[in-house]
């Protein structure tokens, strides 16, 4: 389990990583989510990144592989744009 964080060409992409579990999210990938965007938040060649998700005022693409229930779908009402496979 863990959320992955990285960065290219001033682009951050958080990924989380479990997927046995459906990628159900627990309490502290919560937590690591809030610390994964504030390293995007840091790091200054990516886009001034998040206050927060809701209120990011630049585009958000989300890509989705897989099931996306409970907060993974919540998370891409979010989004600007969506991207999901079959």
């Amino acid at each position: 389990m863990s959320i992955a964080y990285g960065t290219e060409q001033g682009v951050a992409t958080i990924s989380f990583d479990r997927p046995a579990k459906k990628n159900a999210i627990t309490a502290e990938m919560y937590e690591l989510f809030v610390a994964r965007l504030a390293d995007a938040a840091a790091d200054s060649p990516v886009l001034t990144f998040m206050q927060g998700l809701a209120s990011f005022e630049k585009p958000v693409v989300a890509a989705v592989q897989g099931l996306a229930v409970g907060i993974g779908v919540t998370m891409l009402f979010h989004c600007d744009l969506v991207y999901a496979a079959d």
